[in-house]
C-alpha cells in the first residue's frame, strides 16, 4: 500500500508459514536463497505478528550471513510473541539511521474526524512520548488532495510523507495508519522502517484485492475451518441484516453466546474470574439471519 501511494519501505521479502511438518516455513535453503538473492549483508528479521513491543518480546533479530538468517526465521515460526502465533516473518535491509520519528493517522473519536500525529520521537510507544513533543493536526476529509502544513523547526520532507499517507488513509479505505519508526537515513532518505495498517473491513465492496491478503483472526492466528465457515454466513444480501460471523475458537470447554461486545467481554471476565474458560467468544446483535 504504501509503494502505491510513494512512501518508501526497506528492501526484503517475507516467509510465510508453509506445511505444519516444516515449522520453518519454506525450508533453511529458501530462505538462504532469499537473502542471497537481496544482495545486503545486514539484516533485520521481524516476526509479523498483530502486536507492538516485538523488541521487547523477542521477535526482532539482526543477521549478518545466510545461516543466521535462516536460524532467525526458524527461531521466530517457534516462538510465542505476547501470546500471538508467527503466520509470517519478514527480512529487511538494515538501514543507517540518522534519526527516528513518528507518523500516523488515525481518527479521533470525539471530535469525529481524522487526526494525524506526529513526533520527532519516533522508535517508541507514542504514549510514552510527552505532548510537547507531539504535533496534532485535524484533516479534512472533503479536502483530499491538501493537508495542512506541519510547521516547527527540523522536520524536513515528513510534510510530503504526510500528504501521501493521508492519500493512503483515504484510497485504502483503513481506519490507522501508522510509521514508527519513520527513519531518516544518514543520506537524506525518509523510509518507513516499520508499519501499522488497520482496515476498515466494511468497505471490502470497493477492495477486490483484500480478498488476496492472508486470513488472519484478532488472535493472531490463521483461522480455523469452523471460524471460515461461519464467517460465511454473513456474506452476499444478508450483510447488514445483523452480526452472526463473529465466532473466534478458544482453548477452554465452556461454550458461549452473547449479544453485543461489551456485554460480551464482561462475561468472559466474569467467567475466567470463577475458574472457567471459554471455548469459544461468539457475539450476535442487530437482527442476524
Amino acid at each position: 500500500m504504501f509503494a502505491t501511494h510513494g512512501i518508501a519501505t526497506p528492501r526484503g521479502f517475507v516467509v510465510r508459514r508453509g506445511d505444519p511438518e516444516k515449522p520453518d516455513g519454506l525450508g533453511a535453503s529458501d530462505v538462504q536463497k532469499m537473502y542471497s538473492d537481496l544482495g545486503v549483508k545486514d539484516v533485520v528479521v521481524k516476526a509479523q505478528v498483530l502486536s507492538g513491543k516485538r523488541g521487547k518480546n523477542n521477535g526482532i533479530k539482526f543477521c549478518s550471513s545466510a545461516d543466521e538468517v535462516s536460524v532467525a526465521v526458524s527461531e521466530l515460526f517457534s516462538t510465542n510473541i505476547r501470546g500471538q502465533y508467527v503466520a509470517a516473518v519478514i527480512v529487511e535491509e538494515k538501514l543507517p539511521i540518522a534519526e527516528e520519528h513518528y507518523l500516523s493517522i488515525t481518527y479521533d473519536t470525539n471530535k469525529k474526524q481524522p487526526l494525524l500525529i506526529y513526533s520527532t520521537s519516533g522508535g517508541m510507544e507514542i504514549e510514552d512520548v510527552t505532548e510537547d513533543k507531539i504535533h496534532k493536526i485535524y484533516l479534512d476529509i472533503r479536502t483530499t488532495n491538501l493537508i495542512p502544513p506541519l510547521v516547527g523547526e527540523g522536520l524536513g520532507g515528513v510534510s510530503d510523507i504526510a500528504k501521501n499517507l493521508w492519500q493512503c488513509f483515504l484510497a485504502e479505505d483503513t481506519r490507522v495508519v501508522e510509521i514508527n519508526p519513520l527513519i531518516k537515513t544518514t543520506d537524506g532518505r525518509f523510509v518507513a522502517a516499520d508499519a501499522k495498517v488497520a482496515l476498515d473491513d466494511d468497505a471490502f465492496y470497493r477492495h477486490k484485492e483484500w480478498a488476496e491478503l492472508e486470513p488472519r483472526t484478532m488472535l493472531g492466528r490463521l483461522p480455523t475451518d469452523r471460524e471460515q465457515n461461519v464467517k460465511k454466513i454473513d456474506e452476499g444480501e444478508n450483510y447488514y441484516r445483523g452480526t452472526a460471523g463473529k465466532y473466534i475458537e478458544m482453548q477452554g470447554d465452556i461454550a458461549i453466546l452473547f449479544s453485543g461486545g461489551g456485554a460480551s467481554i464482561a462475561n468472559m471476565d466474569a467467567l475466567i474470574k470463577a475458574g472457567l474458560q471459554p471455548a469459544n467468544y461468539t457475539e450476535y446483535s442487530g437482527n442476524p439471519p
